[in-house]
Protein backbone atom coordinates (compact mmCIF):
# COMPACT_ATOMS: atom_id res chain seq x y z
CA UNK A 1 0.00 0.00 0.00
CA UNK A 2 1.50 3.13 -0.86
CA UNK A 3 0.25 6.23 1.37
CA UNK A 4 0.88 9.77 0.22
CA UNK A 5 0.92 11.26 3.91
CA UNK A 6 1.23 15.24 2.65
CA UNK A 7 -0.29 16.80 -0.27
CA UNK A 8 -1.41 20.55 -1.61
CA UNK A 9 -3.30 21.77 -3.84
CA UNK A 10 -4.77 24.69 -4.19
CA UNK A 11 -5.80 27.96 -6.87
CA UNK A 12 -3.07 30.96 -6.60
CA UNK A 13 -4.92 33.03 -8.67
CA UNK A 14 -7.92 32.42 -6.28
CA UNK A 15 -6.35 31.28 -2.69
CA UNK A 16 -2.95 33.33 -2.31
CA UNK A 17 -3.76 36.44 -1.06
CA UNK A 18 -2.02 40.18 -1.58
CA UNK A 19 0.64 39.27 0.76
CA UNK A 20 1.92 36.16 -0.41
CA UNK A 21 1.55 36.70 -4.40
CA UNK A 22 3.79 40.08 -3.91
CA UNK A 23 6.25 37.50 -1.75
CA UNK A 24 6.32 34.85 -4.38
CA UNK A 25 6.51 38.08 -7.38
CA UNK A 26 9.26 39.47 -5.22
CA UNK A 27 10.88 36.00 -5.54
CA UNK A 28 10.70 35.52 -9.02
CA UNK A 29 7.99 32.71 -9.10
CA UNK A 30 6.45 31.94 -12.29
CA UNK A 31 3.11 30.75 -11.20
CA UNK A 32 2.65 29.87 -14.60
CA UNK A 33 5.32 26.93 -14.28
CA UNK A 34 3.13 25.23 -11.78
CA UNK A 35 0.47 24.74 -14.81
CA UNK A 36 -3.07 23.26 -13.90
CA UNK A 37 -2.53 22.53 -9.83
CA UNK A 38 -5.52 20.51 -9.62
CA UNK A 39 -5.00 18.29 -12.60
CA UNK A 40 -1.64 17.62 -12.08
CA UNK A 41 -2.29 17.01 -8.69
CA UNK A 42 -4.83 14.35 -9.69
CA UNK A 43 -2.13 12.64 -11.48
CA UNK A 44 0.69 12.77 -9.56
CA UNK A 45 -1.47 11.25 -6.76
CA UNK A 46 -3.01 7.76 -8.38
CA UNK A 47 -0.42 6.00 -7.94
CA UNK A 48 -1.21 6.36 -4.25
CA UNK A 49 -3.82 4.04 -2.63
CA UNK A 50 -4.11 6.77 -0.02
CA UNK A 51 -3.36 11.04 -0.26
CA UNK A 52 -3.70 12.67 2.26
CA UNK A 53 -4.12 16.92 1.20
CA UNK A 54 -4.00 19.64 3.27
CA UNK A 55 -5.51 22.94 2.84
CA UNK A 56 -3.67 26.25 4.26
CA UNK A 57 -5.05 29.07 5.96
CA UNK A 58 -2.54 30.90 7.30
CA UNK A 59 -3.29 34.55 7.62
CA UNK A 60 0.11 35.90 8.57
CA UNK A 61 1.75 34.48 4.89
CA UNK A 62 -1.59 34.71 3.59
CA UNK A 63 -2.53 31.15 2.33
CA UNK A 64 -6.41 30.78 1.80
CA UNK A 65 -7.20 27.47 1.07
CA UNK A 66 -10.92 26.73 1.72
CA UNK A 67 -11.07 23.03 3.26
CA UNK A 68 -14.28 23.26 1.28
CA UNK A 69 -12.15 23.70 -1.93
CA UNK A 70 -9.92 20.33 -0.81
CA UNK A 71 -13.07 18.50 -0.21
CA UNK A 72 -14.52 19.06 -3.91
CA UNK A 73 -10.89 18.19 -5.09
CA UNK A 74 -10.84 14.87 -3.27
CA UNK A 75 -14.23 14.05 -4.75
CA UNK A 76 -12.61 14.18 -8.17
CA UNK A 77 -10.11 11.73 -7.40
Amino acid sequence: MIVDIHTHVFRADIDFGPKLQADLKRCGVDQRSWGDVETRHLQETQAADVAIVFGLQASQTDWNIPNEMVAAHVAKA
